[in-house]
């Protein structure tokens, strides 16, 4: 989050984090990985056309 702030990143609603147990990733790392909200349009975000 803080991260995000700093570079200015907009939230189309409150981040979700799930931490799971990997069988592939060694103890004491982390693999990170990140799925679109199905419900969420990107072009929702879009500037409107002045005109």
């Amino acid at each position: 989050m803080r991260h995000a702030e700093e570079n200015g990143y907009e939230w189309a609603g409150p981040p979700t984090v799930h931490v799971t147990r990997s069988s592939t990733v060694p103890n004491g790392r982390y693999q990170v990985a990140s799925n679109p909200m199905s419900h969420i349009r990107a072009d929702a975000f879009t500037a409107p056309v002045p005109g």
